[in-house]
């Protein structure tokens, strides 16, 4: 997936952490273990809210 803001800039590739294995549980995907809204507002955050979430995926691992 891709991202541009504005017409100037070369669009720039958006990190993510799924691996297309999708089925929420206990309120986090047990794939990328990010939660409904995370998932639903990822195109949304910038850069830095990006990286910032996806340092705490590993620690999820034991919430689902």
């Amino acid at each position: 997936m891709t991202q541009t803001t504005d017409q100037t800039q070369k669009p720039t590739e958006i990190k993510s952490p799924c691996i297309q294995v999708c089925k929420i549980v206990n309120g986090y995907c047990v794939g990328c273990r990010r939660t409904g809204k995370e998932i639903t507002h990822w195109i949304r955050y910038t850069h830095e809210e990006r990286d910032s979430i996806m340092q705490e995926l590993h620690e999820r691992m034991y919430l689902i």
